[in-house]
């Protein structure tokens, strides 16, 4: 028998196609397949190989607990703006359903009527108001008569006022005094009593500290009224208090020229 003879029980060796249809890149066509696999579907990337992402594995715990709060503050974030924008979407359907008033214009009768009563406002209102004031605050005071027994009553209880208490005690009422000899001054037109009133609040507070600025006032005026050594002694103890030189030095010559008019003033009388 020929090698090339095939037995029936025999195996049928293997010949390969020599003569492919198409060169590389075309439909390759083979005995031995099954099927022509088109050349566009034979290619693939290492890229298209899904991976298992195991970045999870090597998270700390710290980083896990991170991202945790931060989605926690996105979704409380997230729900505030939902319900703002809840709240303003009912709003706008609320205002949207309140009917809408319609502008009637004001006839020109009622523009009258409201002309004229304004009108009479002004004028009979104006004249009360101007009434008030005129009694309230610009009608001159009539001064208070004081017959001599009032006077010196007054007089006395002013000179009389905190005279039995300790130093400690006067310190410790000081701003009621000043109050009270203040409300006392305005309360007199009497010359007299107001200068008592003067100087009791400066022979009490003098000596306290933080009182001279407010003293200052109250001895320009009884100098005013006085004009005699005894005011300008006060002033100028103020300012020395205050370190004002210059005004102690002012004081101290118009105290010698008091001084020396009232030995004048002696001296011309004898």
């Amino acid at each position: 028998m020929d090698s090339g003879d095939v037995e029936s029980s025999g195996a049928v060796d293997f010949v390969p196609d020599t003569n492919p249809v198409a060169e590389s890149g075309g439909a390759v066509e083979s005995n031995n397949s099954a099927e022509a696999i088109p050349a566009e579907d034979m290619h693939f990337h290492s890229s298209n190989i899904t991976r298992v992402d195991s970045s999870e594995y090597f998270d700390k715990p710290e980083d896990r607990e991170r991202k945790k709060k931060e989605e926690q503050k996105r979704m409380r974030v997230e729900a505030k703006r939902i319900v703002k924008e809840e709240r303003r979407r009912k709003k706008q359907e609320a205002r949207s359903a309140m009917p809408q008033k319609e502008h009637v214009p004001m006839s020109s009768k009622k523009k009258k009527i409201l002309i004229a009563s304004f009108a009479a406002f002004l004028l009979f209102g104006s004249g009360a108001g101007l009434v008030y004031m005129y009694n309230t605050y610009w009608k001159p005071k009539e001064p208070v008569v004081l017959s001599e027994e009032e006077r010196q009553e007054a007089l006395n209880s002013v000179a009389s006022y905190y005279s039995d208490e300790t130093d400690a005690k006067i310190a410790k009422d000081a701003n009621k005094i000043y109050e009270y000899l203040g409300e006392k001054y305005e309360a007199y037109e009497d010359e007299e009593i107001r200068l008592a009133c003067l100087y009791r609040k400066l022979e009490l507070l003098g000596e306290i500290d933080g009182f001279a600025e407010k003293l200052l006032d109250d001895a320009k005026k009884a100098d005013e009224i006085d004009q005699s050594i005894n005011s300008a002694g006060w002033l100028k103890k103020l300012y020395s208090i205050l370190g004002d030189e210059k005004n102690v030095a002012k004081y101290e010559g118009i105290i010698q020229e008091r001084a020396k008019n009232m030995e004048d003033d002696s001296n011309g009388e004898g």
